[in-house]
């Protein structure tokens, strides 16, 4: 669905709504990208980059 279809849907005109903030500088995202991870992995402790999702189906 596109941004206008879903506004419409819900009756909201868009001429009235705030403009979007300007998108980060490239060095901010670059920074936070390359910034230490801010959790650690549950099953080492050491920092952790990435995050994925494993299912256990016999768990329920």
């Amino acid at each position: 669905m596109e941004p206008a279809d879903l506004l419409d849907r819900h009756g909201i005109e868009a001429d009235v709504l705030e403009a979007a903030p300007a998108p980060p500088a490239r060095r901010e995202t670059l920074a936070r990208v390359q910034a230490m991870p801010p959790q650690a992995c549950v099953v080492c402790g050491e920092r952790a980059a990435t995050a994925r999702i494993v299912s256990f189906p016999a768990a329920g």
